[in-house]
């Protein structure tokens, strides 16, 4: 089973309820923290990294807020996992690092048959990003009973 980061879940929420309020404006981080009860600081600084990615755009002033940077459809959940730098991690393994590189696995490991595991599902990580990259964010929420 995949783990995603509390940020990730966060940036989810506040994508899903941007794209509710679209015809609106645009969403202050305290607003959106408000209605979910989320961190206000802590949402602060996911909208701000989705920003930085170019999901978002940041409107300053007095009427300042977020708004989607790209139409809703082309988002991606892989994209929302790399705008906010924390790869989901899997029940096994977790998302450790192998105690060696790939050019010295198993020259250097103690139990070539742990480091040989651990390669694996590295492998299996990539992959699984590879895939998360390619599934919209809009088939994923497709059936969100979130409104603005």
């Amino acid at each position: 089973m995949l783990k995603f980061s509390k940020k990730t879940q966060y940036a989810m929420v506040a994508l899903l309820h941007l794209k509710h309020c679209a015809n609106e404006g645009q969403e202050t981080a305290r607003s959106i923290s408000q209605r979910y009860d989320f961190p206000e600081e802590y949402l602060g600084k996911v909208l701000q990294k989705m920003a930085k990615a170019g999901l978002l755009e940041s409107v300053r002033g007095a009427d300042g807020g977020y708004r989607l940077a790209v139409p809703y459809h082309e988002l991606s959940v892989g994209s929302v996992v790399d705008a906010i730098g924390e790869r989901p991690t899997t029940a096994i393994g977790g998302d450790e690092k192998s105690p060696c590189s790939a050019a010295e696995r198993h020259a250097q490991c103690a139990d070539e048959c742990t480091c040989y595991v651990q390669g694996a599902l590295e492998d299996v990580q990539t992959k699984v990003m590879e895939f998360l990259e390619t599934l919209p964010l809009s088939e994923v929420l497709a059936e969100s009973p979130v409104t603005a």
